[in-house]
């Protein structure tokens, strides 16, 4: 089984995939100035890698929570066969910041890899989860 997650942000979004839920691995950072944008790009990631579940980090307020549920919704119609989840994350990037100074990383290395270690934080909290796609606090269409 194939997960694919995104973190979403207002112009970077972090993308990380496991392969059989085992080991996660940082793929990417999208930069994006619109919705039209960061979807036609988030797309483009789904059909490189086909991922039998899609996880969209969605942070509990701010507008990321509207943008990831917005992000949903949309993929959701391109897809409707895939499975796209919405999972609670709140502070992955700044968790990930610190785990990147506690690894010696370079700022100008922090400053890159920020956005996609923060989606495999999200992936790792949501592969850990008691029962991902039971889970009372996942969305799933």
């Amino acid at each position: 089984m194939i997960y694919l997650c995104f973190d979403l942000g207002l112009s970077h979004t972090g993308v990380a995939i496991s392969q059989e839920g085992v080991l996660v691995t940082p793929l990417d950072t999208i930069r994006s100035k619109t919705t039209f944008e960061l979807i036609k790009k988030l797309s483009k990631e789904i059909k490189t890698h086909r991922p039998d579940i899609v996880v969209i980090g969605q942070p509990l307020h701010g507008p990321i929570n509207t943008l990831a549920l917005n992000i949903k919704v949309k993929l959701s119609k391109i897809f409707p066969q895939q499975k796209i989840v919405l999972f609670p994350e709140d502070l992955s990037s700044q968790e990930a910041s610190l785990k990147l100074i506690q690894s010696s990383a370079t700022k100008n290395k922090r400053q890159k890899l920020k956005h996609s270690a923060s989606a495999t934080l999200i992936l790792e909290d949501y592969l850990n989860s008691s029962s991902p796609s039971q889970s009372s606090t996942n969305q799933s269409i």
